[in-house]
């Protein structure tokens, strides 16, 4: 069976990963929900909410749901549209 192509990531997916590198370099620490939605030009924490969820299914970042600010990078580089 052949291997499936990686689709590339939505604009509003690649905002938000590169919001989370940059503020994980800048505090050593992830961004809130909220601070993502307000940063990423978001209408609500719901449609942030859904966009980080599918990141997380797609495998570029683990979520620890338990605590606040519980987003970690994964290595997954995301496919370009190229």
């Amino acid at each position: 069976m052949p291997k499936r192509q990686a689709q590339p990531l939505s604009p509003p997916r690649q905002r938000i990963l590169e919001y989370l590198r940059a503020y994980r370099a800048q505090h050593s620490y992830p961004p809130t929900i909220r601070e993502i939605q307000l940063n990423c030009s978001m209408s609500s924490t719901s449609v942030a909410h859904y966009h980080i969820k599918q990141l997380e299914l797609g495998g570029y970042i683990t979520r620890r749901h338990n605590i606040a600010r519980g987003i970690t990078l994964n290595d997954r580089v995301p496919a370009t549209s190229d």
